[in-house]
């Protein structure tokens, strides 16, 4: 594996492009969600970001961002159970 086969490059709303590390894919309630960290290449994750995955029309990938906090609050959880 590439080291940076784990680099995801996302378009914001705004039409900024950022760079992401790909850390997990949690599955919950049938959806998958995907969890990244603009910190590339650091041994201490300070920040993660997680955006639910969906296919479009064309059968590309999509990150959309997750508006409910419940759901966010365990997605997070389980990626620390994972992750610690």
């Amino acid at each position: 594996m590439n080291k940076h086969d784990n680099i995801v490059e996302l378009i914001g709303d705004d039409g900024r492009k950022q760079k992401l590390e790909w850390l997990d894919c949690i599955e919950y309630e049938y959806k998958e969600y995907a969890v990244l960290t603009p910190d590339i290449g650091k041994s201490e994750i300070g920040e993660v970001v997680i955006l639910e995955c969906q296919c479009d029309e064309n059968g590309n990938t999509t990150y959309i961002g997750i508006e409910d906090p419940a759901v966010l609050e365990i997605l997070f959880s389980i990626f620390k159970v994972k992750w610690h």
